[in-house]
């Protein structure tokens, strides 16, 4: 069986310029880049990048999946915008962890090695639907959406 992986990064809150877009592309040169956007595969190689750096540098959303059960989902919500200390009564366990910067709360879950119908059972295109979640707490301050995890 062959390795495969797959990592998507999605800006939500503003663009890539040029010269962001010019940045990423020094860690590959076929991953699919937009102003909002990076997603590419592997499927004997690995991602060069550091995706918790690519966070807080640029990304407001990431969704990494292996072949072999690894999953991973960061959302970056602006600092000012939401309860710290409220998202950490919801989240627990080892899979929750919260990196804070000077301007911004990145709200990381990541599980290794889950059998492939418990979580995550689509291999692409599901950090758009994960981005909707972020969107309900930054509207809605309800923060119960992160009980999922």
């Amino acid at each position: 069986m062959s390795e495969y992986q797959y990592f998507e990064f999605q800006a939500v809150d503003w663009s890539l310029g040029e010269k962001q877009i010019e940045e990423l592309r020094k860690y590959s040169g076929r991953a699919a880049i937009t102003s909002t956007s990076f997603v590419n595969e592997y499927h004997y190689g690995d991602f060069k990048g550091d995706s918790l750096k690519w966070m807080q540098k640029y990304f407001d959303g990431f969704f990494y999946f292996a072949n072999w059960g690894t999953r991973e989902l960061f959302l970056r919500f602006p600092k000012a915008a939401i309860e710290s200390k409220l998202i950490e009564q919801y989240c627990s366990g080892e899979v929750f962890d919260l990196v804070e910067t000077d301007s911004h709360s990145i709200v990381c879950f990541s599980v290794d090695e889950i059998d492939s119908d418990q979580l995550w059972e689509s291999d692409e295109g599901t950090l758009s639907d994960f981005l909707k979640l972020r969107s309900a707490v930054l509207e809605n301050e309800d923060y119960r959406v992160f009980f999922k995890f």
